[in-house]
């Protein structure tokens, strides 16, 4: 399998069948006005996909992500910035994450992602969550020094991380794994606030809930890895407080509220969560009510799903 030729950067998409949009296409016609040299890839394991006549296909084994994209890995590589293939570009802000990138030390730099607006409950609640998640918690745990999770639709890797991941692990949480890798080598992270694109949004809650399942049985097994490795453990255990523990030990605290005839006190607490929540995500729709009942569920259900003995490779998008 051919390696990664000589050039500042790789643009890298990943396919199952899906058609590959042209925006990947357009970012790399943008960096190479700003005398950036790159290469863009698509990289899959199928034969018969549709794609931009721009972009180069590889050829990969079945896998996740990280594993296609150590393939590629040789001793001498460039930036990578990785981009899902459903990614609506707001190329300006693209051009100007990736040049950031490369003047700058850290280890990933990222922007913010959206969802596109999906009609009915779920995807009001879906675009809650990725504001709820984007722009309090995931910046909030950065500013601490204990985050780990980057936007895997939109990032950029730069040289000195990829160097580090050698290692035997391979998760279909890539994106979890880089940001762990990057605490555990002291390498900084760049979070530039601002929205660099639209992701498509999810239609069903059968297909979002697999997703969930998919990220948690990632998480556990990341952290088992580190917990072996003897570095970083630590930090997967804060995440997953962060963003699936503390919400349901929220729910569970206000049902036990309720049950016993604390029903005053349970209410200000939903009225304060609800308060916060509002304000971080710029939102009075009534689907915050839906996310705030419906979410710790599926937490709760997607922790219970990646305890159970099944393989993970069915759960996958790419």
């Amino acid at each position: 399998m051919p390696k990664l030729a000589a050039c500042d950067v790789i643009l890298m998409t990943f396919s199952v069948g899906e058609c590959i949009r042209e925006d990947i296409v357009d970012l790399r016609r943008a960096l190479n006005a700003a005398g950036v040299t790159t290469r863009a890839l698509v990289l899959t394991e199928r034969p018969d996909i549709v794609y931009p006549v721009d972009l180069e296909v590889v050829q990969c084994e079945p896998g996740s992500k990280l594993k296609k994209i150590k393939s590629q890995l040789s001793g001498d590589n460039p930036f990578i910035c990785v981009i899902d293939s459903d990614m609506r570009l707001k190329l300006p802000v693209c051009k100007e994450l990736v040049l950031r990138a490369m003047s700058e030390s850290a280890g990933i730099t990222f922007g913010l992602i959206e969802s596109s607006s999906v009609p009915g409950s779920m995807g009001n609640c879906i675009q809650l969550d990725k504001r709820w998640s984007h722009r309090f918690l995931r910046p909030a745990l950065h500013f601490c020094g204990v985050g780990i999770t980057v936007p895997g639709q939109f990032v950029v890797y730069s040289p000195r991380l990829l160097a580090t991941i050698n290692d035997g692990t391979d998760t279909f949480l890539d994106d979890l794994y880089f940001g762990l890798k990057c605490r555990q080598q002291g390498l900084g992270i760049l979070r530039i606030n601002k929205i660099v694109g639209y992701e498509e949004g999810r239609s069903g809650w059968s297909g979002l809930l697999l997703q969930r399942i998919r990220w948690m049985k990632g998480l556990f097994r990341l952290t088992r890895d580190a917990w072996t490795g003897g570095a970083g453990w630590s930090y997967c255990i804060i995440h997953y407080l962060a963003y699936h523990g503390l919400p349901i030990a929220y729910v569970a605290f206000i049902l036990a509220l309720i049950l016993s005839h604390h029903g005053a006190t349970a209410l200000c607490l939903i009225i304060a969560f609800l308060a916060v929540f509002a304000t971080v995500t710029r939102s009075l729709s009534p689907a915050l009510l839906l996310y705030a009942a419906a979410f710790p569920i599926l937490h709760a259900v997607a922790t219970l799903g990646a305890l159970l003995p099944f393989s993970i490779k069915n759960l996958r998008r790419r």
